[in-house]
């Protein structure tokens, strides 16, 4: 991908209150995030002549600075037939606005720097031309996870999700049994650290602060499940 000079775009009302930099991801699909960041850490993508931030968000109406780049395009693998399939099958419900998909364990939600393809890329490959995530879920954990098909849809679905209109729940099956059925733990949780290319989080007080409520549901021998 090559753009010799700067160009500009306007924002109109399907990009309204979206994230910079996740309008950036969608507008240079084939640009690395590493280097999305970059530009925006260093100035180099502007909102009306301002410098911002990969948090803010965008009003209908602004102007966005995109600066001039160049770089070699990794490329793009087409999804095997049998993971358009084993996705469509994982589809517990669908309409215009939105999908539920039960995602297998062991799936990405989206492509990275360790995978070519996950549940994002496998779903545009199926006339999906819109496909976005409404939250999360890691690459080994399996469970329900809501993809938006159009942007009001996806703005919509986060904005329910932060305000609490719905939540996500986890069950987990942990070694050993806790003190209590109900056990708070507050910790704080430090940034990304690497291990054999896996992804892990660690307790640390230069991290952020995050509160988890653990309720022990059956107990086992040498287990808990809990939710």
């Amino acid at each position: 991908m090559e753009f010799k000079q700067v160009h500009h775009i306007r924002i109109d009302a399907a990009n309204h209150n979206q994230r910079i930099d996740n309008f950036l991801f969608s507008y240079l699909k084939k640009v690395p995030k590493g280097m999305v960041y970059k530009f925006i850490r260093k100035g180099q993508v502007r909102v009306n002549s301002k410098r911002v931030k990969p948090t803010s968000k965008l009003q209908s109406g602004d102007l966005v600075r995109i600066p001039p780049l160049f770089f070699e395009a990794k490329k793009l693998h087409n999804p095997e037939s049998h993971l358009v399939q084993l996705m469509e099958q994982a589809i517990l419900f669908e309409n215009e606005d939105f999908i539920v998909l039960n995602k297998p364990a062991g799936l990405s939600v989206h492509a990275g720097s360790d995978t070519d393809l996950g549940v994002i890329e496998i779903l545009k490959s199926s006339e999906r031309p819109f496909a976005e995530l409404v939250h999360r879920l890691d690459k080994h954990t399996s469970g329900c996870l809501l993809v938006a098909k159009n942007r009001l849809s996806l703005n919509q679905l986060q904005a329910g999700l932060k305000s609490g209109d719905f939540s996500k729940q986890y069950l987990a099956l942990t070694y050993g049994h806790w003190q209590k059925p109900k056990t708070k733990v507050c910790k704080a949780i430090a940034q990304w650290k690497k291990r054999q290319n896996e992804k892990f989080m660690q307790i640390s007080e230069q991290g952020k602060y995050a509160e988890s409520v653990f309720y022990q549901k059956k107990v086992f021998q040498r287990w808990s499940l809990v939710k």
